[in-house]
Formats: structure tokens, C-alpha cells, sequence
């Protein structure tokens, strides 16, 4: 919420998209739901797995048993060996299992051989991670890590599917460091030959970013792990919070917006200086985190969300909206700063699309004839009037300080007006996304603060 308070007046808050797939626990006869781990090579998929095991959730590594599969299991071994033979190799180095090394170079470079390979091992595979769901069918969740989930269009097998990812540059350095045999050259091939990370972030239900070292990564599985036991799974929730979050989230709308890598650190850098200040109060780098993630929930779980004109120039216009605060016209300014910003930028963006979502969070200035977009945008900035009272009295104690240096008999008459313009309206939210769910709430909020001033 635009607050621009004056002593005569002014007070002015993995997308996934996912898979049309119908759950394996529907199709099977176990009731455990199942959860897919994937992640593309030097992801940390181990790491995950272990930190699963804290929770008490069964897992299978597909690897393993592959593993298993060429050690073990005869059928397998003697088919694979047929099949080699036909390709003109006659020796797998041992004669009483496979050479998983040898076979990795020659899957590498025939996708004939590795197309042949996969047609014997992977229903192999399948029964043995059905037998081990079967086996753990009492548990709540089973997880089954796989790193070719989608290169195998499993992922419409399971009930949730989860995506490891990883940064590329530490990716590199990850496959490096644990083979030392490989050169750049080989280690990029081997990861330039899988799927692309942001299309199966794309698919992914849910993203574990690996990036940030073991205490994130945990932090993130212990988020995962609460999001499945809540009585409503909301699919495409961020993993991520505070920095991290806010970082992943900035740097890809600037990239999608046509920054170039250096300005989209340096834009970075300059929207957490500027919001992460103390006398900001309610108006800094948090609220711009809700806002955020307020409207990847809107855009993952409203029936609206296909109205919205660009959800990167509406994420730009967030990040905008208050990066001026507390001098007259704020809003203006901020929404020019934004316009000076997006000059740079050669791709084509709209950028009078974005100054008028700015625009729209100007609520002294009304303006009737908003645009769905606007709409949203100004919903999406009231959203902590509707919170329960807990966090509503938490904003309205921040909205004070931030005014601190005007008394109460100059402060409480302003606030009660800009608050009784709200419960004057005929509805505090414009969309039916917030005003079915903030709506009561919001004037319930609204009204106790109006008395207690």
C-alpha cells in the first residue's frame, strides 16, 4: 500500500505449470502418495535424498537400481549383451556383469545404442520402483528419485514431481570436482546432453534450488515436506524465502525483460539497498517478497490468470512501484525510474504497461477505468488488510513508526481517514480472486484499527 504521509493528509502492501497427469496412486493399488526427485547431472540429487530420510520418507534412487540391474539381474545382463552384440561390441569387459563406465561412453556417442538400451532397461526399472511403492504402501509419501524423469516422460507416473536444480556455473564445477578424469569440453557435453533445467523447472511441480549450500537446500526440503502435509497442497510454491527468493525471482524477470547479465546484478543490487532500509518501515524489501509471491499464487491458482497481459512487466512493476517512497509524488517518480530503467533494454517491452501498474498503486489519485491488470495490481498491494489480525496489527505498527516523528493528535486523524476511504468503498478488492478470500476480513482489520486510534 502507497503510503505517502503529509501532515495535512496522505497515507497511501521452480511457474510451473503443471502436468494435466493422472496420480500413480490412482492407477496402482498402494495409497502412498509418491513424490518424483529429479535434477540433471551434479544437481545434488544425493544430498536431497539423505535429507529426505530425516523425515522418515522411503526413497529409491532409479541409479541404484540400474546399478543392481547390471550386477544382478541375469535377464537383464544377458539381454544388454545381445543387444551390444548386435551392434558389433562383443566384450563388456567382465563376463558376469556390465560395465557401466564403458556403456556410459558408448550411450554418449550412438544415439542408436542408447535408444536400444533404454527399450530393456527401463522396464526393468519401472517394476522394480512399483515393487518398492508396493512395499511402502502404509507411508504417508514415497520418494523416487530418477534424473531422467521427464527424458522418459515419467513424470505423469507420479502425484508430485520436484525439481533439484542448480546453478550452471556451479553445476560445472560440481562434475568436475567429482571426476577428475573429465575435461571442460566432455563435462559440458554431459550436460548440455540432458533435458534444458528450465524446462523441467517448467513442468516441475516444485523446485529445490541446490545453489545456495547445505542449509538452504535443507531449509527448502523442510518447506517441501510442510507444503505436502498441509491439508491443501499448493502446487508451484517457492521453496526459496527472503534473499534467496527475492534474488532467483528479480534476476530471471530482468533477464526475460532483456538485461544483460551485468546490469541485472547491478539492478539487483541497487532494489535491495534501496528497499532493505530500516526507515522504510512497512515499505521495504518484505513487502516487495509478499507482493511477490502473492502473485505467483494468483497466477498459479486463479481462474484469471490467463488474463494477465505480461507477468514479467507485472513482476517489473512491483519490484518499481515503491522504489521511491515518502516525498510528494512518489509514485510518479517511481514509475519514471522504472521508464529510465527499461530504456536500455533493446527486446521489445511495454514499457507504458509497466508505468501504469505503477501508476495504479497512486490511491489518492482514483481512478475508475482500470485495466484488469491494474485491478489485480492494486489488490496484490492491499493484500496485508485482509491478513488475520496477528500480521494486520504488525503493518499498522510499521506504518506508524515509519511516521513516528508526527505526534498521535496529527498522525491518528489522517490514518482514520485514509482507512474509513477503504470501508467506503463498495468493495476493498476489485478482483473475485482476494475479494472472496480477504475481503470479510480486511474490513473486519480496517474497522479495529479505526477504533483503536
Amino acid at each position: 500500500m502507497r503510503v505517502s504521509f503529509q501532515p495535512s493528509y496522505q497515507d497511501r502492501i521452480n511457474f510451473n505449470k503443471i502436468n494435466n497427469k493422472q496420480p500413480v496412486s490412482s492407477q496402482l493399488s498402494f495409497t502412498a502418495k509418491t513424490i518424483a526427485v529429479t535434477g540433471n547431472i551434479a544437481s545434488g540429487k544425493s544430498t536431497v535424498q539423505k535429507l529426505f530420510e530425516k523425515y522418515d520418507i522411503p526413497s529409491i534412487d532409479v541409479d541404484h537400481v540400474v546399478h543392481y540391474l547390471y550386477e544382478k539381474d541375469k535377464p537383464v545382463i544377458d539381454a544388454v549383451k545381445k543387444m551390444f552384440k548386435s551392434f558389433g561390441i562383443d566384450s563388456l569387459e567382465n563376463d558376469n556383469f556390465i560395465d557401466r563406465t564403458k556403456i556410459r561412453t558408448l550411450v554418449f556417442q550412438d544415439k542408436k545404442i542408447k535408444t536400444s538400451l533404454e527399450q530393456i532397461v527401463h522396464p526393468a526399472v519401472n517394476r522394480k520402483v512399483q515393487e518398492f511403492i508396493q512395499q511402502n504402501a502404509k507411508n504417508d509419501y514415497v520418494a523416487i528419485f530418477n534424473p531422467l524423469l521427464f527424458e522418459t516422460n515419467g513424470q505423469r507416473n507420479y502425484d508430485y514431481v520436484t525439481l533439484i536444480k542448480i546453478e550452471p556455473q556451479e553445476q560445472l564445477k560440481r562434475l568436475l570436482n567429482r571426476n577428475f578424469f573429465l575435461t571442460q569440453k566432455t563435462a559440458m557435453e554431459r550436460i548440455n546432453s540432458q533435458l534444458s533445467q528450465d524446462i523441467k523447472e517448467n513442468r516441475a511441480d516444485f523446485v529445490i534450488n541446490n545453489s545456495f549450500g547445505l542449509e538452504q537446500t535443507e531449509t527448502q526440503v523442510s518447506e517441501l515436506i510442510k507444503t505436502l502435509k498441509a491439508p491443501q497442497v499448493s502446487k508451484g510454491t517457492s521453496l526459496l524465502s527472503g534473499k534467496l527468493y527475492l534474488q532467483e525471482t528479480i534476476e530471471n524477470v530482468l533477464k526475460k525483460l532483456g538485461f544483460d547479465s551485468s546490469k541485472t546484478k547491478q539492478i539487483f543490487e541497487d532494489i535491495m539497498q534501496t528497499y532493505d532500509k530500516t526507515s522504510r518501515g512497512y515499505h521495504g524489501i518484505k513487502h516487495i517478497e509478499t507482493m511477490l509471491k502473492g502473485f505467483d499464487d494468483f497466477m498459479l491458482h486463479s481462474k484469471d490468470a490467463g488474463k494477465i497481459t505480461n507477468p514479467n512487466e507485472f513482476r517489473f512493476a512491483i519490484l518499481m512501484h515503491d522504489y521511491i517512497n515518502g516525498i510528494p509524488d512518489d509514485v510518479e517518480k517511481s514509475a519514471l525510474k522504472a521508464e529510465e530503467l527499461l530504456k536500455s533494454v533493446s527486446s521489445d517491452v511495454n514499457i507504458g504497461n509497466i508505468k501504469r501498474l505503477i501508476l495504479a498503486t497512486d490511491y489518492v489519485k482514483e481512478n475508475k477505468n482500470l485495466s484488469f491488470d491494474e485491478k489485480l495490481m492494486q489488490d496484490i498491494d492491499l493484500m496485508i488488510l485482509g491478513q488475520n489480525p496477528y500480521k494486520y496489527n504488525n503493518y499498522s505498527k510499521l506504518i506508524r513508526l515509519q511516521y513516528s516523528n508526527y505526534p498521535d493528535s496529527v498522525y491518528n486523524p489522517a490514518r482514520k481517514q485514509i482507512l474509513q476511504s477503504f470501508l467506503e468503498r463498495e468493495n476493498i478488492y476489485n478482483t473475485d480472486y482476494y475479494k472472496q478470500s480477504l475481503e470479510q476480513q480486511a474490513r473486519q482489520n480496517i474497522a479495529n484499527e479505526i477504533k483503536s486510534l
